[in-house]
């Protein structure tokens, strides 16, 4: 009689304990309250890993980009700087796009970027 009552008994404290159990946390993560920032970031994103379609380079922006995207590079971390050369899109962006990937790399790294 104790035998048939044993087995349940075990079981549902087992199964009890998995109720309880903490499993992983899930952090806040990084919420953007503002749409034009929302817009901004994934624009600069897409630019940052090379989805985003750019045109061919123009000589009259390169100059000026150049200067720009060169702090930029500078400021992104060793690992970050060793797998994407931002300077390599001298020339290729827009006043929109320069500035969605300054914003892009100051939210995603933390840095404060010259404007």
């Amino acid at each position: 009689m104790k035998m048939r009552f044993l087995i349940p008994m075990v079981v549902m404290t087992l199964s009890a304990t998995n109720v309880f159990a903490s499993g992983s946390y899930k952090g806040k993560g990084r919420r953007l309250h503002d749409r034009l920032e929302a817009t901004q970031y994934n624009l600069g994103k897409k630019i940052f890993t090379g989805k985003a379609e750019l045109p061919e380079p123009s000589a009259e922006l390169l100059g000026e980009q150049t200067g720009q995207l060169t702090a930029l590079q500078s400021l992104l971390p060793d690992k970050a700087r060793a797998r994407t050369d931002v300077t390599l899109l001298a020339g290729r962006l827009s006043d929109e796009q320069s500035e969605a990937l300054a914003y892009y790399v100051s939210v995603r790294y933390k840095v404060a970027v010259p404007q």
